[in-house]
This record gives C-alpha cells, structure tokens and sequence, in this order.
C-alpha cells in the first residue's frame, strides 16, 4: 500500500511515488488535519467541546465515533456532530449525529454519510462524565490551526468549550453552536472514519 498523506504532510514522492508499507490500513480513523499521540482524558458532564478540523479535499466520511476509556453512569449519553468554521469559531451546524452510549467502555460508533472539504468543528457533549483517548498535548507535531492564550507564556490551546450545555444531550445540538468560552488544553477525542 503507498501512502500519499501522512499526518497531513505530503509524502507522495510525485507520479507513481510514495511512501510503501507492508501495513494494511482498513477502517482508519481520523481527525482530519491532526497528528498527534493519545491519551485518556476525563471530559466533565455538560462540557459541548468543539475541536477544529481541516479536511484538504473532498472526503465522504461514513463512522462518526470516540472510545471511552473509563464509562459515565448507567443511561448516560454523549452526543457528536460538525460544524461549520465562522471565522475561527464553531457556527452552523452540518451535522447532528446523534447519540452514543458512554455508560460502558470502548468503541462508540455512529454511521453517517458527510462529505466535507475545508475547516470545519467536531462537537462532543455528554450528560455525565466520563474519559475518552484524547490528544496528548505533548505529543501533537500537527494541527490545523494555530493555537492561541491570553499570555505569550502560555500553552496555545487550539481548542474550546461551553460548560451547561448538558441539555443538548437529549434535546440535539443548537444550530448555530453554542458560543464557546473557555480555551481548551485538549483536543476531545471525536475521530471519523473515511468512507
């Protein structure tokens, strides 16, 4: 298999190149415009957590989905979806993805069908707390944006969320999002997979 993009950097070598791996890569997911470790974080109960991502060319997407690593209660729930970029904030909502169950562990999947191309926001909201693989912020060598903080001394975070936004759970995601308030160190662990 020759590879053509690896964590967002062009590596095909020009015609017929590429980079080759023995690896087989099948149901590969990905966080468009990202390259970065993993690492189990905790994502408080009613925080809506808005990630930015940044699709290169038209790519139809068919999983939407997270991993818990450590499960919220009995009955409770996470909702996922996209947004569009309104300059460098989440605004109108491309899709509600619907609901996944976070009272257990592992893969949480949802089956969509979205194509998208340019900068977009992955959304994450959930009713009670519970860890995912998020990115590791001392490991990440690519993002597709520029982070940013109130201090030059700072971590720029990338990243942002609204806290109080556990209604949204049942109730489905606001269109337009929810104004974010808060920085956030972490990007949240919403991945998809390529169709």
């Amino acid at each position: 298999m020759a590879f053509s993009k690896v964590c967002g950097l062009d590596v095909s070598g020009g015609a017929g190149g590429g980079w080759d791996s023995d690896i087989a890569v099948t149901d590969k997911y990905v966080k468009p415009g990202w390259c970065h470790g993993s690492v189990a974080g905790s994502i408080s109960s009613g925080n809506l957590c808005y990630t930015p991502i940044y699709v290169y060319s038209s790519t139809t997407y068919e999983r939407i989905g997270i991993y818990v690593t450590a499960a919220g209660g009995v009955g409770s729930l996470a909702r996922l979806g996209i947004y569009e970029d309104n300059g460098g904030v989440p605004g109108d909502l491309v899709l509600d993805a619907g609901t996944v169950s976070i009272a257990s562990t592992g893969h949480k999947l949802i089956t969509i069908n979205q194509t998208l191309q340019g900068k977009y926001w992955l959304a994450y909201v959930a009713d009670d707390t519970a860890s995912l693989n998020i990115a590791d912020r001392t490991r990440v060598s690519t993002s597709p944006v520029q982070g940013e903080n109130e201090d030059i001394d700072g971590l720029m975070y990338p990243t942002f969320y609204v806290s109080g936004q556990s209604a949204q759970v049942a109730a489905g995601l606001d269109d337009p999002a929810t104004a974010p308030t808060t920085l956030s160190v972490s990007t949240m662990g919403v991945g998809l997979r390529e169709a």
